[in-house]
């Protein structure tokens, strides 16, 4: 398959599919145009010739098969079967059977949705449902669009009727569409319809296809809303209802609003407002924010006003503050630059009026609905509104916790909206600016180091707990598929790109293997420029690119966190990424994705690993060289956080409280008990 995919990417030109779409112009190397995936007014996507494209305002970026499945929509498969048929490429047959559960599962789904479809519209027993359907202004055009639904009230009516449609119990269940209680005591093994006596809602996933079910009670029947089980059709924490109906006004509006009933959603879309889906009842999740960030970074949550309303809004918040960031350089007042987690989207919180539903205000006057939306509040001015509810800011200790409270979300913005913010809260808790602004600051140091892989004192990071995921040792080779961590060499050449017979470079402390500084190696390649004084960053890179297996240790996740070199960081989280996905690290597949700043990088570090000769390592040598490495990064990111929190010290004259000045006094004299620990466990481990 790999094969036909080359020559996909070799017989189309990915600047002509892009330039039928957008308006590209040649700008030095590639070609330049208007992101489509986010609006902008200055251009800042690039297609290149080698068939990748790059945006350097939104991040997206891929070659011809990302760009389809993105813009039109599709999975992989179906890209893969669009470009086959442009570039004139057969495809392998596929083996039979492999999707034949999925297949039968789909169209036992569909049947179902059908069956119940049917019973709402012209049953008897439906006439319940229609009526109610009509109270909550729901048109028959809008049941037909949706595919409404009704299961009626009996304990095996849906069974009865797939059984004679030739699908099995087994397959019933497999689709979350029965239940079944085995035998207990005197009690007989039983199944039922999971669904009964409830308004359906088909839910299908944004390609279209149906999934599952959500289920509204009629009477008093608990719960009052049910939705299918996890299946392997259904995941509830990936799926936002109206999705595959909201995906193309998402993108056109460049805006996502967020409610909570399956009923907003489908009266918003009757009254025109198509860019609103439901998060099925539940707080928004990482991976539902993952489907509306490849649509849009404007979202709006109009979730219900009450208790449970407003803690599901907290709760999607702090998901999407946490999900939807970037970082972003920023000076200290040294000079130095450092890197800070913001937002990186706009979030606010839509206020319904007088308890109603979004439904209720849309049925009533859609036009004042849309004036809710244009003004909407940023999400941090709900977060101040929740605080003053919350707290008694009469009472000084209620307002330091407010002010605990608030902090946080201040620290997810950037600088500018920051400092507005903190002149609001200031105001609120009756607290000098630049007091509030020294707890910030230790908040954000906090916050680029919370990631830092820890060890406990005295352990080298080569310990124990460097384990492979069935409790083995990790080896040298464990994960390589020629021995080597990139597949860059010819078979004649050893683990590490040496000729037959060249002398490895051994380190005569220990026997150990070692990687030469970059800086000594690089002055000749004429190359990308590492930080000739700290060679830590380079270091790291070349040890993970020969030894990829270790990409998948949490703690050098960490790790590479605290690499300073923006590229090289970058290159390191793609590289984490690539292995994640296919187990191992594949140069050239990880070049084609690479915008051309990384590609020189990655060839960059190919180039010197194999300039300096050297052997794979033992198991001991290579935890003990890589954790070495890991700690001077430590090391040095710690030293940073002692000279932050020096220069708020410095920094402290007239407006900080003697609370203030303590608190950064505290601070520094921990960093400093911290700094001398990790020195102490460092003495131990053998250098790179």
């Amino acid at each position: 398959m790999s094969d036909v995919v080359q020559t996909i990417k070799e017989r189309l030109s990915l600047v002509e599919y892009v330039g039928a779409q957008v308006p590209l112009r040649k700008s030095s190397d590639s070609f330049l145009g208007l992101c489509p995936f986010h609006n902008e007014k200055t251009p800042s996507f690039r297609v290149f010739p080698d068939n990748h494209y790059h945006c350097y305002g939104c991040g997206a970026h891929g070659d011809i098969f990302t760009y389809v499945q993105q813009t039109q929509n599709l999975d992989f498969a179906e890209s893969l079967r669009l470009l086959a048929d442009l570039a004139n490429v057969a495809l392998p047959d596929r083996r039979a059977g492999v999707d034949d559960n999925y297949g039968r599962l789909r169209e036992l789904v569909e049947a179902a949705a059908q069956y119940y479809h049917n019973l709402l519209l012209s049953s008897a027993a439906g006439a319940e449902a229609r009526d109610y359907l009509a109270q909550r202004g729901v048109t028959d055009a809008t049941r037909e669009r949706f595919q409404l639904g009704y299961a009626p009230n009996e304990w095996n009516a849906l069974e009865r009727y797939l059984a004679g449609k030739g699908y099995s119990v087994a397959e019933l269940a497999a689709a979350g569409l029965l239940v079944e209680r085995e035998a207990e005591g005197d009690a007989p093994a039983r199944r039922w319809d999971r669904f009964r006596h409830r308004l359906l809602f088909p839910i299908r996933d944004r390609k279209g296809r149906l999934t599952g079910f959500g289920g509204r009670a009629f009477g008093d029947a608990m719960p009052k809303y049910l939705n299918s089980p996890q299946t392997a059709l259904f995941d509830k924490g990936g799926t936002l209802y109206g999705l595959d109906q909201a995906h193309a006004a998402i993108r056109e509006r460049d805006q996502a609003v967020i409610v909570e009933g399956y009923m907003d959603v489908v009266v918003a879309h009757q009254c025109g407002e198509r860019n609103v889906v439901a998060a099925l009842g539940t707080a928004l999740g990482e991976r539902q924010i993952e489907q509306l960030r490849l649509l849009t970074r404007r979202l709006i949550l109009a979730l219900d006003p009450d208790a449970a309303g407003e803690e599901a809004t907290v709760r999607g918040l702090e998901v999407a503050l946490q999900y939807l960031r970037r970082a972003v350089p920023r000076a200290t007042s040294t000079g130095r630059i450092v890197h800070e987690a913001v937002l990186d989207a706009e979030v606010r919180i839509l206020s319904l009026p007088d308890d109603k539903d979004p439904d209720e205000v849309l049925l009533e006057d859609a036009e004042r609905w849309r004036q809710l939306v244009a003004t909407a509040k940023p999400f941090v001015e709900f977060f101040f509104d929740r605080a003053r509810r919350r707290h008694d800011l009469a009472d000084p200790k209620a307002r330091m916790a407010a002010r605990d409270e608030l902090l946080p979300v201040l620290a997810s913005l950037d600088e500018i909206e920051r400092q507005h913010y903190l002149e609001q809260l200031a105001t609120v808790v009756k607290q000098d600016v630049r007091g509030l602004q020294t707890r910030l600051r230790a908040l954000l140091v906090d916050e680029r180091t919370r990631r830092v892989p820890r060890t406990d004192h005295g352990r080298s990071v080569a310990d124990s707990r460097w384990r492979t995921a069935d409790g083995g040792r990790r080896t040298a080779d464990s994960s390589r598929s020629n021995g080597s961590g990139l597949d860059t060499r010819p078979a004649a050449a050893d683990n590490y790109g040496n000729a037959a017979g060249s002398q490895p470079h051994r380190d005569s402390s220990d026997g150990a293997t070692a990687i030469p500084e970059a800086g000594a190696t690089e002055r000749s390649s004429g190359r990308h420029s590492f930080n000739r004084e700290d060679a830590t960053d380079s270091s790291l890179a070349r040890y993970l690119l020969a030894h990829p297996a270790w990409l998948a240790e949490p703690e050098v996740t960490g790790a590479i966190d605290l690499v300073e070199d923006p590229s090289c960081r970058a290159l390191l989280q793609l590289a984490s990424a690539h292995y994640a996905r296919f187990g191992k690290l594949d140069a050239e597949a990880l070049l084609a994705t690479l915008d051309p700043v990384l590609e020189e990088l990655l060839r960059t570090l190919i180039a010197l690993n194999i300039s300096a000769p050297q052997i794979a390592l033992s198991e001991r040598q290579t935890a003990s060289a890589l954790g070495a490495v890991i700690l001077r990064l430590r090391l040095r990111e710690l030293n940073r956080r002692i000279q932050d929190n020096r220069e708020s010290l410095m920094d402290s004259g007239g407006g900080r409280s003697q609370e203030d000045l303590k608190l950064l006094m505290t601070q520094h004299h921990a960093l400093l008990r911290e700094l001398n620990e990790l020195s102490r466990s460092g003495a131990r481990q053998s250098p790179l």
